[in-house]
């Protein structure tokens, strides 16, 4: 099975106070972390969605503006899938940068049409997700309904949820951490020059 990526840089964050994707951690993008690990799974053909493309100029990939603004992450992955020329398509947030390849791997060996999303500890993941682009016409109805929650319509078409639990060889707390403040950056880029040591 043969999957595109698609990565949400999003807009302004209010408690980080800019566009966490063009922030950089160890002089590379938050986005970027995102797309290389999609590489590293096979993954080539990776669009980034973001409303400041101009910021992310030497990302040689495609980038995609939100189809419907103001929406939230529903409009950008509705944004990829529209503009995806793959039928299923691996979902990452911008601002998760502790994802292992081991996670992705789990998700597209595992993957069923037309969603699959992950759990771990207890907590849904809705942005770490394969998506089939035969939900487009039911994701757009969604939005114009003012539906915007990805996991309520992730659960109105019984998505299936992956118990990473069960899988992974090795736990560890921080898988889903969200870089979401200046402080949560500090610590990230902190933990990256640690293990440089």
């Amino acid at each position: 099975m043969e999957f595109g990526g698609i990565v949400l840089s999003g807009g302004k964050s209010s408690r980080m106070g800019t566009d966490k994707g063009s922030l950089q951690v160890d002089g590379k993008y938050l986005a970027k972390y995102s797309i290389d690990l999609l590489a590293e799974c096979g993954i080539q053909d990776v669009l980034l969605i973001t409303n400041e493309p101009e910021k992310y100029a030497e990302i040689p990939c495609k980038k995609f503006v939100d189809e419907i603004a103001n929406v939230g992450p529903i409009g950008g992955i509705y944004t990829g899938l529209i503009n995806s020329s793959h039928l299923f398509n691996v979902v990452l947030a911008c601002d998760t940068p502790k994802i292992s390849k081991e996670i992705i791997t789990i998700l597209a060996d595992n993957y069923s049409p037309p969603i699959t999303t992950v759990s771990y500890q207890g907590r849904i993941q809705p942005l770490i997700s394969i998506f089939s682009v035969d939900v487009i016409d039911l994701m757009k109805k969604q939005i114009e309904n003012s539906e915007f929650k990805i996991l309520d319509f992730i659960q109105s078409l019984n998505g299936t949820v992956l118990e990473l639990d069960e899988f992974l060889q090795e736990t560890e707390t921080d898988y889903f951490i969200n870089i979401n403040t200046p402080e949560d950056l500090i610590d990230l880029s902190l933990q990256k020059r640690n293990e440089r040591l």
